[in-house]
């Protein structure tokens, strides 16, 4: 990856400045999803009084600060590199190179640690005891309305149509972040119980990539697929979205 001057090419260090952002982004996206799982299991368990817990400015509040504290997170980073100009010593040619300073290195790490190992261990771990729970009551309802049809009952369940359907689709936006994110935390838990699984050292380096390539990838399917399951399984999101994107396509 290098243009044979022995400084790396500007692209590719723009890449490793990106990448950081792109962590803090996917960090967020992991808290926005443990909420929502969080907000559908106490829809469940509280439903007289769920109005009142998750109220839209108290959400928005909390979606705002979380925001804050990733961009926060993200800024020491940027803060220990500056661009400059290095001339190599083999072709005399001067290029345009980001350079870091001497604390970067342990900025980084803590940078990465903030605000994208926590948010994924601590929101997974938060998603899947969240739909476990929304599994097994989705489950539960299903076999006691399958009961009163057989008895001809028309008492009204615990959750009605409409919370089954948007508990159906948190469950599959959790699934999909679940198994897209899986690789990602079996990776950094390995890291974190080897010190020795990483892409610098000689006998598991190629292995560590390997688990990156495909951890990476995954995350941002996970990142980009939540629009087209919201188009498809909820009528509402997919009115409005016609509302505002395709305003000459609805019928008044």
């Amino acid at each position: 990856m290098y243009d044979g001057t022995g400084i790396p090419p500007l692209s590719l260090t723009l890449t490793h400045v990106a990448s950081v952002f792109s962590n803090a982004a996917m960090g967020y996206g992991s808290w926005i999803t443990a909420i929502i799982s969080v907000e559908r299991c106490l829809c469940i368990v509280y439903p007289m009084k769920i109005k009142s817990i998750f109220t839209v400015r108290r959400v928005l509040l909390l979606l705002m600060i979380i925001l804050c504290l990733q961009l926060c997170g993200v800024f020491p980073t940027y803060a220990t590199m500056q661009l400059g100009y290095a001339k190599s010593p083999d072709t005399n040619k001067t290029t345009l190179v980001l350079t870091w300073t001497e604390y970067s290195l342990h900025v980084e790490s803590t940078t990465l640690f903030a605000t994208f190992t926590v948010p994924s261990l601590v929101c997974f771990t938060i998603v899947v005891i969240c739909t476990t729970f929304l599994v097994i009551k989705l489950n539960q309802t299903a076999k006691w309305r399958k009961t009163t049809a057989n008895t001809g009952s028309k008492q009204d369940g615990n959750i009605s149509s409409k919370e089954l359907r948007v508990a159906r689709t948190v469950v599959f936006i959790c699934t999909i972040y679940i198994f897209c994110f899986a690789p990602n935390i079996f990776t950094i838990t390995v890291m974190a119980m080897l010190p020795n699984f990483h892409q610098t050292d000689p006998y598991l380096g190629n292995l560590t990539a390997v688990c990156f390539m495909i951890a990476y990838p995954l995350q941002s399917v996970s990142s980009a697929v939540n629009i087209f399951v919201y188009l498809r399984m909820s009528t509402k999101y997919r009115e409005t979205f016609c509302r505002l994107f395709c305003a000459g396509k609805v019928k008044e």
